[in-house]
């Protein structure tokens, strides 16, 4: 392939972006969920299925060549830097707008920021970004290279997929994409995205089946403890069978009106420690807590409604993130810290960061990391593409791109809201990179559209 002068300016831009990102964020922020996985991968604690079994055995892959975070970032940074570098390419036009796009994009605080950390939500936006954008390439491109692009972008999509349980909506929109590569007939097409969906979803579940050395209590069990906790904070009495219950606690309502939250399940299932998870798993005792649960959120409609309209604003209006979080280590929470020698890995630019977190704590407040105005943004992008498509009866690639990652960004989101909203940004953080990139998508559409039109106008005057 021949790349012209433009090309090679452009991606070195990008190579040095990657390397900027690196050594700043060095060796890699690691916070809670990121040491108990880099524990797994050393074998200090068990392979469970709480967190991605696919981060873990990409950890234990680089720890092979260098002990610790190090290689983690650089692999999800340079995943990270060519799916915008590739986002970017088709935003602009010429080299000083693909630049721009390069910059605003990849540097974007709610993205950038994310990305300085060693912990699943990462993994999954680098490589759902490059999947993204590899995927809609092979629409548009020739018939000899659209198939290894596109096989390439399923796959990094797959894994990106396997690093959070919701992330399989998300990648349904770009896998959508495939109906629109050329050269393709319509059975090629079917084939390869149902392959593709059984690939998703099959593979993980097969894998963490044979490799899970540790099976943890299901999400959908702590949900519903935080929802009896709600429920009994607004009925003004313990609602929660006592079998779920630490024995080791003296459990009663004032304990948990304390710990409750309405912006994270933190509180009362990890922070205070007041449900029992060992306990309500164990069906060998006959012990049936979703079926219990279930049974006291139907005999409270008014109560659990009430909650979870809570949670939901929490999820839509809260701003819950600190910028710190992916700058230092959290240590002595796990056996065996003393052998690991965490306390050589400092981070590379600690003064530069702290003037960063400074920097960006006031927009903090101007509801930068707030989830509410990027999903109207999202509906907004999708109401002026759908006014383009009825226009012109026809679906250009660049609407088409746009409209996928704005879908894309809803069905990530929803699921949050209806098995468990919480007002921590993480969670919002792909649908946000998928509301900023399909208007700019958009808003690059309508650009090259004019300009095509302002030519005609000329060739017609000329």
């Amino acid at each position: 392939m021949k790349y012209s002068f433009e090309d090679k300016v452009f991606i070195l831009i990008t190579i040095c972006c990657s390397f900027f990102s690196v050594w700043l964020f060095f060796p890699g922020g690691m916070n809670y969920d990121s040491l108990s996985q880099y524990y797994q991968a050393l074998g200090i604690l068990p392979v469970n299925d709480w967190h991605p079994l696919i981060m873990t055995r990409l950890w234990q892959a680089c720890n092979f060549i260098y002990q610790g975070p190090h290689l983690m970032l650089a692999l999800f940074m340079s995943v990270y830097w060519v799916g915008i570098g590739l986002f970017a390419k088709t935003i602009g036009k010429g080299l000083v707008q693909k630049t721009l796009a390069l910059l605003f994009l990849g540097f974007f605080p709610t993205s950038f920021l994310v990305m300085s950390a060693v912990w699943k939500d990462a993994g999954m936006m680098a490589f759902m970004i490059t999947s993204a954008a590899l995927i809609y390439v092979a629409t548009i491109n020739t018939k000899k290279r659209n198939v290894i692009l596109l096989s390439t972008g399923v796959l990094l999509g797959c894994i990106g997929a396997a690093f959070r349980h919701n992330a399989i909506f998300a990648l349904l929109p770009l896998l959508g994409m495939i109906f629109f590569v050329k050269h393709f007939s319509p059975v090629i097409k079917a084939v390869f995205f149902s392959i593709a969906i059984m690939f998703a979803y099959g593979v993980p579940k097969v894998v963490n089946s044979i490799a899970v050395e540790e099976q943890n209590p299901h999400m959908e069990n702590i949900l519903l403890a935080w929802d009896l906790s709600g429920i009994s904070v607004e009925k003004g009495k313990l609602e929660v069978p006592n079998y779920a219950l630490h024995d080791s606690l003296t459990v009663n309502f004032e304990l948990v009106r304390h710990h409750h939250d309405y912006r994270s399940c933190n509180g009362v299932i990890f922070g205070a420690k007041i449900f029992n998870p060992e306990i309500w798993t164990d069906e060998s005792m006959g012990i049936t807590f979703r079926k219990d649960a279930l049974q006291i959120i139907r005999s409270n409609p008014t109560e659990y409604a009430k909650i979870r309209w809570a949670y939901t604003k929490g999820m839509l209006f809260g701003s819950r993130w600190w910028p710190n979080l992916a700058y230092f280590f959290e240590v002595g929470q796990f056996p065996g810290d003393e052998n690991l020698g965490i306390e050589m890995y400092h981070m590379l630019n600690p003064r530069l960061l702290d003037k960063m977190e400074r920097a960006l704590a006031p927009v903090v407040h101007y509801k930068l990391f707030t989830a509410a105005p990027y999903l109207v943004l999202l509906l907004l992008v999708c109401f002026l593409n759908l006014k383009i498509i009825i226009n012109q009866k026809k679906f250009p690639a660049l609407v088409m791109f746009s409209v996928t990652m704005a879908l894309s960004g809803l069905l990530y989101w929803i699921p949050y809201v209806i098995l468990g909203p919480a007002d921590d940004f993480r969670y919002s953080s792909w649908t946000v990179f998928c509301a900023v990139s399909s208007a700019l998508l958009y808003l690059s559409w309508r650009w090259k559209n004019r300009s095509t039109e302002a030519l005609k106008e000329e060739e017609i005057k000329g």
